[in-house]
């Protein structure tokens, strides 16, 4: 089955000449709830082969021509720098890096690290059966829900919920991130931004859901980044990464934020393929990296898409 999806993915790709720009994203490499990297190496090994790949800084002028391709990475874990970046330099392929600033240069978790770092310790995963999150809500140990439900909250109820969480797993959450859970450190990324293979881009001061957000916290979190990461790096941030980036999670009154804050384009988590004259530039869609590389194929194809709007109508 997994060749006839390989087989139709190549006849749409040959089919369909729309110039186009594809953006792929990535989270972690070699961890439980992230890809292995031997899938990581053949999907980007295809992209190479198929595609010119992009930064930010050269679509300035925001013209599409040909097949462009263009890698992301969020979040900025430790792994970026040892698995992925000799990744990227044998493949002679560039990436930009979303980096949360709390996280990558003062060593503070991201909060949803927080949440995998119980559920990997031994037992948790019994304990948390009997969890019942507020409003009497039982989630039966379902981490995909209780992930989707905490990133609803305000701030402050979020971070609550997630001490009442490793309270009742019995747990001490580490001031600093555990090691499996550790940034990138700034010399290593400073060694990336010499080889012109990397670009960094804004993912917020802490990560939030920029829906439930203020103003005023709104404009610090896309202002507050993009600033910090300039004075880092010496260069110019183009880009930001809209934290979980799901319909619901930015809106209008989000994407003007991101207009206002200096930024030339923004990377949702809406997947599909940007094509030439249809391009939202404030709301950019990405193909999330699949555990098999047919189903990616078939994303990246653009076959996809097709389907599920012949499903639709």
């Amino acid at each position: 089955m997994n060749y006839l999806w390989e087989i139709t993915s190549a006849l749409w790709r040959f089919i369909d000449q729309r110039d186009q720009l594809l953006i792929v994203s990535l989270h972690r490499i070699n961890r439980p709830h992230g890809l292995p990297v031997s899938t990581v190496e053949k999907t980007l090994k295809f992209l190479a082969d198929q595609y010119h790949f992009v930064l930010p800084e050269e679509l300035q002028d925001k013209k599409i021509h040909e097949k462009m391709a263009m890698l992301t990475v969020d979040d900025g874990h430790m792994e970026i720098y040892s698995t992925l970046y000799p990744i990227i330099r044998s493949l002679k392929i560039s990436m930009v890096v979303c980096l949360t600033t709390d996280f990558f240069l003062k060593n503070r978790w991201l909060w949803v690290d927080k949440i995998h770092w119980i559920l990997e310790q031994p037992g948790s995963a019994q304990k948390i059966q009997a969890y019942v999150l507020p409003d009497n809500i039982s989630f039966a140990g379902n981490q995909v829900y209780l992930r989707k439900y905490i990133k609803t909250l305000p701030l402050s109820l979020r971070d609550e919920l997630i001490n009442s969480l490793a309270d009742h797993c019995r747990l001490t959450i580490p001031s600093e991130p555990a090691i499996n859970f550790r940034p990138v450190k700034t010399t290593e990324v400073h060694n990336m931004l010499k080889s012109g293979r990397v670009e960094l881009a804004s993912h917020t001061v802490t990560h939030p859901i920029l829906m439930n957000l203020p103003d005023k916290d709104l404009d610090f979190e896309l202002q507050h980044s993009k600033k910090e990461l300039e004075n880092f790096s010496g260069r110019r941030i183009h880009s930001f990464c809209y934290p979980n980036g799901l319909p619901g999670d930015y809106d209008e009154r989000t994407k003007l934020a991101v207009n206002r804050a200096g930024y030339s384009m923004a990377f949702s988590s809406s997947e599909g393929i940007n094509y030439k004259g249809s391009t939202e530039w404030n709301q950019l869609k990405r193909i999330h990296i699949h555990r098999t590389l047919p189903t990616f194929k078939m994303s990246a194809s653009g076959l996809t898409e097709v389907i599920n709007r012949l499903k639709n109508n």
